[in-house]
C-alpha cells in the first residue's frame, strides 16, 4: 500500500481535475437555469446547479435539459411531501402525481413557465422531434426521474 501522502495527492489531483472539467458545464447549466427560471433565489439556483453537475445521469445531457430536470427534482424533493409519500408506501408515479400541483406553483413563482419546458422534457424522455405526444406542463414534470 502506498504511503498516505501519495494517496492524498492522487485524490486531490483527481478531485481538482474533475471539478475543473465541470467548470464550463457548470457555467452553461447556470445560464440555462437562469433562462428557465429567471427569478429563482440565488441559494436555490446554486443547489440546482450542484445537483445537475453532480448527477451521473445528467452527465451527457445538454445544459438546458440538465438544468430543467435538476430544477424539477430539486423542487420535488425540497419543497413537497414527495419523500414522505414514498416512505408511506406510495409508488414514485403516484407520489409525483400528488405533488405535481405544488411543483408547478413553485416553478411558476420562479418564472419557470417557459415554452421550452415541454420540449426539454420530451427530449429528456427520448421522444423524437417529429413524434406527436400529448404533453401538459405539470404531468411531464412527474415523469422525469432522478
Amino acid at each position: 500500500m502506498p504511503p498516505i501522502w501519495i494517496l492524498a495527492t492522487i485524490h486531490k489531483y483527481v478531485y481538482l481535475s474533475r471539478n475543473r472539467a465541470n467548470i464550463p458545464k457548470r457555467a452553461a447549466i447556470d445560464v440555462a437555469l437562469l433562462r428557465l427560471a429567471p427569478t429563482i433565489p440565488p441559494h436555490e439556483r446554486m443547489a440546482v446547479v450542484d445537483h445537475a453537475v453532480d448527477s451521473r445521469g445528467l452527465s451527457t445531457a445538454s445544459s438546458e435539459t440538465a438544468a430543467w430536470l435538476s430544477l424539477v427534482a430539486y423542487v420535488r424533493h425540497t419543497f413537497t411531501e414527495y419523500d414522505e409519500l414514498l416512505a408511506e408506501g406510495y409508488d414514485a408515479d403516484s407520489a409525483r402525481h400528488f405533488v405535481a400541483a405544488r411543483i408547478d406553483k413553485i416553478l411558476q413563482t420562479w418564472g419557470a413557465s417557459s415554452p421550452d419546458a415541454p420540449r426539454l422534457t420530451k427530449l429528456a424522455l427520448g421522444v423524437g422531434e417529429g413524434e406527436i405526444v400529448a404533453l401538459r406542463l405539470v404531468p411531464t414534470f412527474a415523469v422525469a426521474r432522478t
